[in-house]
C-alpha cells in the first residue's frame, strides 16, 4: 500500500526535476505570444508529460488511478516552491490547479477513457493559465500605470 502511495508521489517529483532542469539547461525556443507560450509550454508540455508517466505507472507498474493525482501534486508542489521563491505571489494559485488537472485526470482515468484523461488536465491547466494572463495584462494596463 505504502509502494501505490510513494510511487506516484517520486515520480511526480523526479518529473518536475526533470523538467524544470531541462528549462533551465536547455530552454524552450522563444514564442513572440506570452499567450500562446503559457498555453504550448504549460498547459499542453507539462500536462503531457505527467499523462506519460501516469499512463506508464497505471498499465505497467498496475498502481491505481488515483495515481495521476499524486503525480499531479507533487509536480504542483514543485512548481509552487519555484513560485514562491521567485516572488510571483499571483501564481500561488497554480497548486490548487495541478490538484484540479489531477482530479480531471483521475476522472476519465476511472472511466477508462484515456483520451480525455489527457485533455481534461490540457484544458483545465490552459484555462488556468489564460486567466493568469488577463489578470496580469489588467494589473499592467489598469493598476500600475
Amino acid at each position: 500500500m505504502i509502494l501505490k502511495l510513494v510511487t506516484p508521489v517520486l515520480s511526480g517529483a523526479f518529473l518536475f526535476l526533470l523538467y524544470t532542469m531541462f528549462l533551465m539547461l536547455v530552454g524552450l525556443p522563444e514564442i513572440k505570444s506570452l499567450l500562446i507560450s503559457v498555453i504550448i509550454y504549460g498547459a499542453f508540455l507539462e500536462e503531457i508529460l505527467k499523462f506519460l508517466v501516469v499512463l506508464l505507472l497505471i498499465k505497467k507498474y498496475k498502481l491505481p488511478v488515483y495515481s495521476v493525482i499524486l503525480v499531479g501534486l507533487t509536480f504542483g508542489i514543485g512548481e509552487q516552491i519555484i513560485h514562491i521563491y521567485n516572488g510571483n505571489s499571483i501564481l500561488l494559485a497554480s497548486f490548487f490547479m495541478h490538484l484540479g488537472s489531477g482530479v480531471a485526470s483521475w476522472w476519465y482515468f476511472s472511466k477508462k477513457q484515456i483520451r480525455n484523461a489527457l485533455i481534461a488536465p490540457v484544458v483545465v491547466h490552459g484555462v488556468y493559465n489564460i486567466g493568469v494572463w488577463l489578470v496580469l495584462w489588467f494589473w499592467l494596463i489598469f493598476v500600475l500605470p
